[in-house]
């Protein structure tokens, strides 16, 4: 995948009334209004913005970051709360933003983290996780998507069935359609489904018409991508902060 190629960038931005931006993507799924509208507002914008100049993470290499969370997790591969709270207090020091911007900043983290902890047990897939996370790292898109797919390939052997296809793309639209919020409240029932259906989407979309159990080669997946997964995936340009407009 070319980073540079900006015929790839179908992500709307649009300024707002005050010449505030907005970026607008659908999910796309198979309900009968085949997609789900995400739109980030100035506010959204403004917090992910904070969140990442703040605590310093665009500037933190996304492998690096994701090594220490997966490091922090049980050998089961479980993420506590607890143990996320700490590796974020051992990568930001507390002292580098001020009360208030410590609370907004927390409060997103947080929303994050139980984003992904569906079933209230205050843990997480630290694979899964991670791999979402990295939306708020330096690092090119393609590099996260590498990242991310060898997360999810659980028996090593190059290739992501279409059940582990469908968790590549939940963890990234997870994050991202939970920060599109702007800290305000979600239904959840209508964030899982936009979440998950725009996953069993895209997995389909990969797989297409391919038959028996041979699952994808990343380089399979990069060359649907290329092919025409963009069009209807505009939302992974936004695994590159440099997409966004802040």
């Amino acid at each position: 995948m070319t980073e540079d190629e900006e015929s790839w960038v179908v992500v709307n931005n649009e300024a707002e009334e005050g010449g505030q931006q907005t970026l607008n993507f659908t999910v796309k799924n198979n309900s009968a209004a085949g997609g789900v509208g995400v739109e980030f507002g100035y506010d959204a914008i403004r917090s992910v913005n904070e969140l990442v100049v703040a605590t310093g993470l665009c500037n933190m290499s996304f492998r690096d970051v994701c090594g220490t969370l997966i490091a922090a997790a049980d050998g089961s591969l479980i993420l506590s709360k607890y143990a996320f709270d700490e590796v974020i207090r051992g990568l930001i020091p507390a002292e580098s933003m001020d009360g208030e911007t410590r609370r907004r900043v927390s409060s997103v983290l947080s929303g994050v983290f139980y984003a992904f902890d569906r079933d209230g047990t205050a843990t997480v897939n630290v694979l899964e996780f991670a791999s979402g996370f990295s939306v708020f790292c330096k690092g090119n898109k393609s590099d996260k998507l590498a990242f991310a797919f060898e997360s999810m390939d659980d028996d090593m052997d190059g290739r992501l069935s279409r059940r582990a296809m469908w968790r590549f793309a939940r963890a990234f639209l997870t994050v991202l359609i939970k920060v599109g919020a702007g800290g305000q409240e979600q239904d959840e029932e209508a964030f899982v489904d936009a979440v998950d259906g725009g996953a069993v989407w895209m997995a389909a979309s990969v797989f297409g018409g391919r038959g028996g159990n041979k699952g994808v080669l990343f380089d399979e997946f990069a060359e649907w991508y290329t092919r025409s997964g963009y069009r209807e995936n505009s939302w992974l340009e936004l695994l590159d902060l440099r997409k966004w407009c802040l």
